[in-house]
């Protein structure tokens, strides 16, 4: 597995601020079946949720960039960067919903199975829920890839060899084999939350 790239530091610092704030969620409704005053908590969790609205995802996409291909243009992830940023605030008024049901409704009969509504970022089509943590954590890693790799890529260049590091899941190894060439290959990632990292031979 390849060390993480200097340049996704700041990422994975957003990341944990999600996972935190996850944490801090699931604390305040524990306490919410024996409070006298459910609002505060709820005013609290909501709080949560507001100031991770007011993270920057934008900039530590950039940062992922350039930290491969430092004299690019930033603005050539904007596109990645913007993503990112609507898909995170997405997640957390997703959750300040479920927070809210959760607050009101919490028993202790209930609290297990309300836990995950109030953290809930995202349902898929199929009902599996992901948790504002989780969810996140994939999308700031997957975006931050993307990022790197096409930093990687810009600096290297059309035509430039690489080989993919840290190829230890089945559909990695079979996308990523072997030497690749930029402009006609695909770059890491190969599937949302990859660890794979692209060098040049």
């Amino acid at each position: 597995m390849p060390e993480p790239p200097e340049g996704e530091a700041d990422l994975r610092t957003l990341a944990r601020r999600y996972e935190v704030a996850e944490r801090g969620i699931r604390d305040l409704l524990a306490r919410a079946p024996s409070a006298a005053d459910r609002g505060s908590l709820l005013k609290a969790a909501l709080l949560l949720l507001v100031a991770l609205r007011r993270l920057d995802a934008r900039t530590p996409i950039r940062t992922a960039y350039l930290h491969e291909h430092r004299f690019g243009d930033p603005e050539a992830v904007a596109d990645l960067a913007e993503v990112l940023h609507q898909r995170l605030d997405n997640g957390a008024q997703r959750a300040s919903v479920g927070a809210r049901r959760a607050f009101r409704m919490a028993t202790e009969d209930n609290l297990e199975e309300l836990e995950l509504e109030a953290v809930t970022a995202h349902e898929q089509p199929d009902g599996r829920r992901w948790s504002l943590g989780h969810w996140a954590g994939m999308q700031i890693a997957t975006s931050g890839r993307q990022s790197t790799s096409r930093g990687f890529a810009d600096n290297v260049g059309e035509g430039g060899g690489f080989v993919v590091q840290g190829t230890k899941c089945v559909l990695c190894r079979t996308l990523f084999d072997g030497v690749k060439v930029v402009g006609r290959d695909r770059l890491p990632p190969g599937h949302p939350g990859c660890d794979c990292l692209a060098v040049r031979v």
